[in-house]
């Protein structure tokens, strides 16, 4: 082991961590931390791993200054402010939220830049890596620990629409997708685990009589016939069975 400074931690030789990265793939972020601490900016370009808040403020506080300034520098997709939601409000003065309320702009995951890149003018993001190539066994195998750098706007309506209640919440957004709403229907439909799922969920939020809905003909299917509404507010009442 050798030492990147005289205070510093203890860093390996860049041969060793580069055999790592090539090992283990799945730790080529716990890698890129490391040279940030040890500069090897060359490594680190190499390993190609998407701006990381955390490995910015790694190597900036062990003076590597290369692998700092390629991560501020790195291009980040601009988004312009649209049309915003106006916010409700309950009995009690508490702003009610959603699943489909609107802030105006698309709240974002990775924000080194911590504004959520608005501008006045859109600018497309980088994409993500599809799912193609390392992607496509994570339709049919089990969630890894850490997840690949892809798209998963596809692997979360695909848990949702098949009602794979531990991927679904694992991968799922406080704001569901355009799309994603249909899928939670039809797996509701089909797993009555799912319905009785979502069944525990928040049903205080906007727009969630839908999914209301769908449970209620989820369980009358299962001779559960106290879901059905037989009041004046019926707006609950599956449209379908």
């Amino acid at each position: 082991m050798t030492s990147h400074t005289a205070s510093g931690p203890e860093t390996a030789e860049e041969n060793t961590y580069r055999e790592l990265a090539q090992r283990y793939p799945q730790m080529k972020y716990q890698v890129a931390r490391a040279c940030a601490v040890a500069g090897y900016d060359k490594l680190y370009q190499e390993l190609d791993v998407l701006p990381e808040t955390h490995i910015a403020e790694e190597a900036r506080e062990c003076g590597s200054t290369a692998i700092y300034d390629q991560i501020m520098a790195a291009p980040v997709g601009k988004q312009s402010v649209g049309y915003a939601t106006t916010p409700e409000f309950d009995d009690y003065g508490e702003e009610t939220f959603g699943l489909w309320d609107d802030p105006g702009f698309e709240q974002r995951s990775i924000d080194i830049t911590e504004d959520m890149s608005v501008d006045r003018n859109a600018v497309e993001a980088t994409p993500l890596h599809p799912i193609d190539g390392v992607g496509s066994p994570l339709l049919y195998q089990r969630l890894p620990l850490d997840l690949p750098t892809i798209d998963e706007d596809v692997l979360i309506p695909i848990s949702a629409y098949y009602g794979d209640i531990d991927r679904y919440e694992r991968l799922r957004r406080p704001k569901m997708l355009p799309y994603e709403l249909n899928c939670c229907v039809i797996g509701i439909y089909h797993n009555t685990m799912f319905a009785i799922w979502w069944s525990k969920q928040s049903m205080e939020t906007k727009g969630i009589c839908v999914i209301r809905a769908a449970i209620n003909a989820r369980f009358i299917m299962n001779n559960v016939l106290s879901r059905a509404t037989t009041g004046d507010d019926k707006s609950d009442n599956p449209y379908l069975i």
